[in-house]
C-alpha cells in the first residue's frame, strides 16, 4: 500500500502497491499483510475486515496516517486475529444504531491486537470515542490515544469483558461517562498505562 504504487493486483509489491487502502483491505486474502508506507490517506468509508488480516504501518504511526474524513469509523474488524500496528487513525466517526456505533476511529468487534498507533480526533455517538472492544479478547498496547469524544461511554477507549490496556497514555479525552477508559462488563485490566487529564460530564473521568 503506497501512494506511489501501480496500484495492480494483487499488489505484491512496492511497485504494484495499491494506491486505495480499502481496494486494498477488501482484496487481502485471509492471513495477510496490508503494509502500508508512508503517507496520509484519506477513507471514503470505513476498512472493513472480515478475515485474519494485519494491517501494519511500515514507517510507523509518526508517518501513517488512516483519516475518516468524519464520515465513518476508521477500521472496523468483524474477526478476532486482527492486527492493527504502527498507524495514526484519526477524524473518524462512530454512528450510534449501526455497526460502528463503538469506536470513532477503530471498533474491535471480536477483538484482536492494536498496537504502536496514535488514535486521536475521533468520535463516537455511543462508546469508544477513539477505540472501542465489544467481545473477545482485545489488547491495545503503547498506544497514545488523545483528544477523542463520546457522547456517552469512553471518550478514549471502551474495553470489552476480556480486553486489556497496556504501556498506553490515555489523555484529554472527553465523555458522559468514563472520560479517559470505560470497561464494558468486568473491571477494567489496565497495565503500566497513563490516564491523564481526562473529563467525564456525569461519571469516572479517568
Amino acid at each position: 500500500m503506497s501512494p506511489t504504487g501501480g496500484n495492480v493486483y494483487p499488489f505484491d509489491s512496492l511497485a504494484n502497491a495499491a494506491t486505495n487502502i480499502n481496494s486494498a483491505v477488501a482484496g487481502a486474502p485471509s492471513g495477510a499483510v496490508v503494509l502500508v508506507h508512508s503517507g496520509t490517506y484519506v477513507l471514503t468509508n470505513s476498512l472493513v475486515i472480515t478475515n485474519t488480516l494485519s494491517i501494519v504501518g511500515v514507517d510507523g504511526a509518526s508517518a501513517t496516517v488512516l483519516d475518516g474524513n468524519d464520515r465513518a469509523t476508521c477500521i472496523l474488524s468483524h474477526h478476532p486475529e486482527t492486527l492493527i500496528e504502527g498507524l495514526t487513525v484519526q477524524n473518524g466517526r462512530g454512528t450510534y444504531l449501526t455497526s460502528s456505533d463503538g469506536g470513532g476511529g477503530i471498533f474491535m468487534e471480536s477483538g484482536g491486537v492494536v498496537r504502536a498507533c496514535t488514535i486521536i480526533h475521533n468520535r463516537s455517538s455511543y462508546y469508544g470515542g477513539g477505540i472501542g472492544f465489544r467481545v473477545g479478547y482485545g489488547l491495545i498496547d503503547q498506544c497514545v490515544i488523545v483528544s477523542n469524544v463520546s457522547a456517552n461511554y469512553g471518550g478514549g477507549v471502551t474495553l470489552g469483558n476480556d480486553s486489556e490496556l497496556r504501556n498506553s497514555l490515555v489523555a484529554y479525552n472527553h465523555a458522559e461517562n468514563g472520560g479517559g477508559v470505560h470497561s464494558d462488563g468486568n473491571t477494567p485490566k489496565i497495565h503500566n498505562s497513563t490516564l491523564a487529564f481526562n473529563e467525564a460530564v456525569s461519571a469516572g473521568g479517568g
